[in-house]
């Protein structure tokens, strides 16, 4: 049967640090038998925080959200600061300030490719492998470039050529199967670069079935040392027994590269799936998993590439949760479109998008992480639970969440509004910190470096953050739409969230703060959970108790009835907010709903 893995809750987060490097790529040399060629080690793949600031503008020319003669959106730098805006600014959020999170956490990786990492050229030593016929197992013992083609069923290539060399496999228009193996096996490599030639159509079958058992599905059963792996401590199997659980299964750095295409098909567990770290820097792949789709358990990094990935559990993941310089996702560029029978990215530390698109059409939740940054690029999530997830994996979300921080725009803080109607609370429900109204100076949601309950019982409070300083993110949930179990930190960028229609669940839900200081931030949702940015923010909310159907086009007007924003409503609501840099205190804002105008209230 298919293992299944829990999540555990992550160590080591009383306090967050900057990170410099997550672990390099090594490098070295590799080894087919009865070769004496070697290939130049590879520089590594490691993804680092950025040390100097970089700008992104997001691009709204053809977004569903226009802007009436305005630049809504920020640029994002390094600092966690948008442009014009002083760095020094702090949020209220206790002991730690919102800018100070950030800029200590993983929020700011950007992946580190290489020229190696990109070459894809066969080289004068190249040798020629072709496939062919049924139950053959070709195996690569030494370093070198191998040019792959050919066709094979039930039979697997297994790259076993030590600890210190570099392994290239050119794809050249091959096709390999297996049904009781993982068809491809990184076994020994200092790192194995995988090339999709130019031209060429590649696919690889895992043919096993879902059911198939461990002990017939080509366990490696001798005792492995990996050397690649040892400061992993990571309590399983891998290190004695190995259910190779994917297609294409790398128990050392996996790097996929060139202009051809891949297409993964994976019925028994994962499709591509690396112990330490994986990198794709182009090509077109797609991948159809019982299971998750793309695996790397210390990173995935995408630099470039169209990929399509189809998962019965989650799209993209990673899974190293001892180490917190690890167990990251960036993505670059290119084009990442995702429909996961759970979540569309699951990461145990963060995920972050520096660029290109990701489009989770089909999940859960659409982005979980402990960190989750968007400096740039498109983010379009559907999610049949909540959008965004803050969490740090430990369930700390599972009871009722957001009753912790953002109080309501009347009662006072911790309130509790009697009045099931009025905006921005449910029928009694306690906001703003501690039941009975404790604040974040009284410890009710603030960050003290370790989490600390906020709210009504199960509404606990992490060192977890969600950053959106570029870009453009758009959410349309069933369950909350932006829901973090730790804080929100909006400073550019334009963020559009449809949440549920069901009074349980809100388009906003933070335990501890949520700010908005720069960018634009359009919910639409229910009433019944609602919960507003943070009144320290430096953007004012507007927000209005009004009835939207589902595709109903809204506008937000000024006082000489000026249009300010619009956008369409996915799904039907009940409460409107917009945040943005045209709303003040002083501002008479309305929402126009097929011709009808409703005066907006402001926070």
């Amino acid at each position: 049967m298919k293992k299944q893995t829990k999540k555990k809750s992550r160590n080591g987060h009383g306090g967050r640090r900057r990170m410099t490097a997550a672990a390099a790529i090594m490098a070295g040399m590799l080894v087919l038998s009865g070769c004496a060629d070697t290939v130049s080690a590879a520089s590594g793949t490691s993804a680092k925080a950025a040390d100097t600031a970089e700008t992104s503008t997001a691009d709204t020319s053809s977004q569903d959200a226009t802007t009436a003669g305005t630049d809504t959106t920020a640029a994002a730098s390094a600092d966690g600061t948008a442009a014009g805006t002083a760095a020094t600014q702090t949020a209220s959020t206790g002991n730690e300030s919102l800018e100070t999170l950030a800029a200590e956490s993983s929020l700011y990786l950007t992946g580190d490719y290489s020229d190696k990492d990109k070459d894809t050229g066969e080289g004068s030593d190249a040798q020629k492998l072709t496939i062919s016929g049924s139950g053959q197992t070709y195996t690569i013992s030494e370093a070198g470039t191998y040019v792959i083609t050919g066709t094979a069923t039930d039979s697997r290539i297994i790259v076993d050529a030590g600890d210190d060399g570099n392994v290239h496999l050119i794809l050249a228009g091959m096709s390999i199967s297996n049904g009781t193996t993982a068809p491809i096996y990184v076994k020994t490599a200092k790192n194995c670069r995988i090339t999709l030639q130019d031209g060429t159509e590649n696919t690889v079958t895992d043919s096993r079935s879902e059911e198939t058992d461990t002990a017939s599905s080509g366990t490696d059963t001798e005792t492995n040392t990996d050397t690649n792996t040892a400061s992993d401590t990571e309590a399983d199997t891998d290190d004695s027994q190995e259910d190779l659980s994917a297609a294409i299964y790398s128990r050392s750095d996996l790097i996929i590269n060139g202009s051809g295409t891949l297409t993964v098909k994976a019925g028994y567990n994962d499709g591509i799936k690396s112990k330490d770290d994986l990198e794709i820097v182009s090509g077109t792949i797609a991948v159809d998993a019982a299971d998750d789709g793309i695996v790397g358990k210390d990173s995935v990094s995408i630099a470039d590439g169209t990929l399509t990935i189809t998962s019965g559990g989650d799209g993209i993941k990673t899974t190293n949760d001892e180490d917190t310089s690890k167990g990251y996702f960036i993505l670059d560029g290119g084009a990442v479109t995702i429909e996961a029978g759970d979540d569309g990215v699951d990461s145990t530390e963060s995920a972050v998008i520096n660029g290109g698109t990701l489009t989770v059409a089909k999940c859960e939740e659409g982005l979980e992480a402990l960190f989750i940054a968007v400096h740039d690029g498109t983010v379009d999530i559907t999610a049949s639970d909540d959008g965004i997830n803050i969490s740090d994996g430990a369930g700390s979300g599972d009871a009722a969440g957001g009753m912790g921080g953002g109080n309501a725009p009347s009662g006072g803080s911790g309130d509790t509004q009697s009045d099931s109607s009025a905006p921005g609370n449910g029928a009694g429900m306690h906001r703003g910190g501690a039941p009975g109204g404790g604040n974040a100076a009284d410890g009710g949601n603030a960050f003290s470096g370790g989490g600390r309950m906020s709210g009504m019982a199960g509404g606990q409070t992490i060192d977890g953050l969600l950053l959106i300083d570029g870009g453009r993110v758009t959410v349309d949930a069933s369950g909350d739409g932006l829901d973090s179990n730790g804080s929100i930190y909006i400073n550019g960028g334009y963020t559009i969230v449809s949440g549920s229609t069901q009074n349980d669940n809100s388009a906003l839900d933070y335990n501890g703060s949520c700010r908005v200081d720069a960018g634009v931030l359009l919910l639409s949702g229910t009433a019944g959970m609602a919960q507003y940015p943070d009144t320290d923010s430096k953007l004012s909310t507007a927000y209005a108790s009004v009835n939207v159907d589902a595709g109903t086009e809204v506008s937000a007007v000024d006082a000489d009835g000026n249009e300010l924003y619009s956008w369409t409503v996915d799904k039907d609501a009940d409460l409107l907010q917009l945040a943005a840099p045209e709303i003040t205190s002083s501002d008479t804002v309305s929402f126009v709903i097929g011709g009808t105008k409703t005066a907006a209230e402001i926070k």
